[in-house]
């Protein structure tokens, strides 16, 4: 912390802050308001038991110094960091920035800020959420076995955990079948589709492309006996899947917010993904 000139307060000619630069702390705070921590604590809080002019004082001194308080100390003297992840198993696919997005609107008018994480990047995911005090997680990738948390877990997939978010995959392989009979799956790396891989017939002449399991070049049509399952902006084919990843994620932060009560119960939230056909 840089710290430069000094500080002073006479009363009633205000606070002098002339070649003052440095990043303020509660005791800093304190000090130019010539109280203890514990009050301006209080006064931040909004106790009553402040007088007037004590109040007036600190929040003088809050102004003068621009003073911001740190959430995340805060937070912990709560119980609570503020913060919840989303662990992907595939960060570069396509939709993971609309997914974030529709995240943060539901959890960002919480004070919820957003931990990214790749499952490969460290050697125990449980392990690092743990360390960071997440006050929860958006699990979206494969799971191997159970996940052992102290906080609500929401999981992708209707079959996974008592808190999950996933499609009605069985309404959209009846789709598919009906249109087009069997399929086989073409996947590039985990997806929200990556299910349909376990209703696919490897023989099959029809193959469902998942884009939504890996990059693929912007602006191309397909036809011919392809279903496009999640294709980004711009890229249709004879048949498709749609994809809407900020609703998604909207989903997800809400279900999130539901799982935290306490008394919350077993949430499990189903999504209509619908088969579509070129005109």
């Amino acid at each position: 912390m840089w710290r430069y000139g000094f500080l002073k307060y006479n009363p009633g000619e205000g606070i002098d802050l002339r070649g003052v630069f440095f990043l303020a702390t509660m005791k800093d705070v304190a000090a130019l308001a010539g109280v203890d921590k514990g009050t301006v604590s209080r006064v931040l809080n909004g106790d009553p038991r402040i007088s007037a002019a004590t109040a007036e004082r600190v929040w003088e001194a809050v102004r003068a110094l621009n003073y911001r308080p740190d959430k995340v100390a805060s937070g912990l003297s709560r119980g609570t960091s503020g913060l919840v992840a989303l662990v992907l198993a595939n960060a570069s696919a396509w939709w993971v920035g609309p997914l974030l997005e529709g995240m943060a609107r539901s959890l960002g008018l919480k004070g919820r800020g957003i931990l990214v994480l790749g499952q490969g990047w460290f050697r125990s995911i449980p392990e690092e959420l743990a360390s960071r005090r997440v006050d929860g997680a958006v699990w979206m990738g494969p799971l191997e076995g159970e996940v052992e948390v102290s906080f609500p877990l929401v999981c992708w997939g209707l079959d996974v955990g008592p808190h999950s978010v996933g499609f009605s995959l069985d309404r959209l392989q009846g789709s598919i079948l009906e249109a087009v009979g069997p399929f086989r799956y073409v996947g590039y790396g985990w997806s929200p589709f990556s299910q349909l891989e376990g209703a696919a017939d490897p023989s099959a002449s029809v193959a469902v492309v998942d884009l939504a399991s890996g990059p693929f070049p912007p602006g191309q049509v397909l036809g011919g006996d392809v279903v496009l399952c999640g294709p980004p902006p711009g890229v249709r084919g004879r048949l498709w899947v749609p994809f809407s990843p900020m609703e998604v994620g909207t989903a997800l932060g809400r279900t999130l917010l539901l799982a935290s009560r306490a008394s919350a119960r077993p949430l499990r939230v189903r999504l209509e993904a619908r088969l579509e056909a070129q005109g």
